[in-house]
């Protein structure tokens, strides 16, 4: 931790956090460099501390991104996002019973109703009432199911869908998320939200970062249902660049005991389809009657050849035993056999 370069992005880093300015160009371009790039580094730190299983860690991270994002430090008012706030004006909005408590309720209030500007410019009221426009008002409900279950109830080994939805309600109808509101960061940054779900005793069962523009979208999170048992758990709905809008929401459900299901009983046109053999059993079929055709035809053809050479071989045959016979004529033709006489003589 002594290292040159790792002591001067820590004091970059602490400069831009409390809105120090840097006059020395060369170390601008180096912080820069680290803000541009920090994103990606933090969103890995997010998956390592997932893998895990710290939650604390998760959330002390995206804390940590929405803070970098805006240039704020860890222990100053979140009202200090908005455009030409300081101390002051964010002591002005804090003070008297009626004072707002953070920037998330300081984006609801009227325009005609928001404290803190007057010592501002027209101009200068034009933008905070902008930035309180872009900053996120957020509605987020919950709900747990079980896809295609007709008694709405959880059984043990059920596929459980935790849906969150969020409506934006700084949004019109038919608009869009931009960009986010960061005129200290240096780059452009896309609004997104990470959505934690984790148990009472910080275990996560699922993280992941949703980027969606639309005014209401919906985030599914998927898990096969415990054993049996009363089960609380927690939705945080946290922002990737905002500071003070997240949002935590309790999620309740009980799981029964799988031998509580009905008996399954098939009707009898069900059965009878059991039966009959599927399409791959169809066309296996199909196939071992073309080879047995293709079987019988070649037999037949093999048995006509045979036949044709045991036709040809017996032609032949004959002709051989008529020569035979013809020799044995012509030898029935030669001289008579000597008697016994010619023989004794002999």
């Amino acid at each position: 931790y002594n290292h040159v370069l790792v002591v001067k992005g820590n004091l970059l880093m602490h400069a831009y956090l409390t809105r120090t300015e840097i006059k020395n160009p060369s170390m601008q371009k180096d912080l820069d460099y680290m803000l541009r790039n920090c994103t990606n580094l933090l969103d890995a730190m997010v998956e390592h501390s997932n893998q895990r299983g710290w939650l604390g860690a998760c959330q002390e991270i995206i804390t940590f991104a929405q803070h970098v994002t805006q240039a704020a430090w860890g222990k100053d008012c979140d009202l200090l996002q908005l455009p030409h706030f300081t101390s002051v004006e964010v002591g002005h909005v804090l003070k008297g019973k009626e004072g707002v408590k953070g920037v998330k309720e300081y984006i609801k209030l009227p325009e005609e109703d928001r404290k803190g500007l007057a010592d501002f410019t027209e101009e200068q009221k034009e933008d905070v009432h902008k930035a309180c426009k872009l900053i996120p008002d957020v509605e987020v409900t919950v709900e747990t199911f079980v896809e295609d279950d007709e008694d709405a109830k959880i059984y043990q080994n059920d596929l459980i869908t935790v849906r969150v939805n969020v409506d934006r309600l700084n949004l019109e109808q038919g608009e869009e998320a931009g960009l986010v509101h960061a005129p200290f960061f240096p780059i452009a940054k896309q609004e997104s939200w990470w959505v934690i779900l984790a148990t009472k005793d910080s275990k996560i069962v699922n993280i992941q970062k949703v980027t969606k523009k639309e005014k209401k979208f919906s985030h599914d999170i998927k898990f096969m249902a415990p054993p049996k048992g009363e089960y609380d758990m927690d939705v945080y709905v946290m922002s990737n660049a905002y500071v003070g809008i997240d949002n935590v929401l309790p999620v309740n459900f009980t799981v029964l005991d799988p031998e509580l299901l009905p008996v399954f009983k098939p009707h009898k046109d069900d059965l009878a389809l059991d039966e009959e053999p599927t399409m791959f059993e169809q066309m296996m079929a199909g196939n071992i009657e073309e080879d047995s055709e293709d079987d019988d035809s070649d037999s037949d053809d093999e048995k006509e050849t045979r036949l044709q050479q045991q036709g040809a071989g017996g032609a032949k045959g004959k002709k051989g035993g008529d020569d035979s016979d013809s020799d044995s004529d012509s030898d029935d033709d030669g001289p008579p056999p000597l008697n016994a006489e010619a023989k004794k003589d002999k």
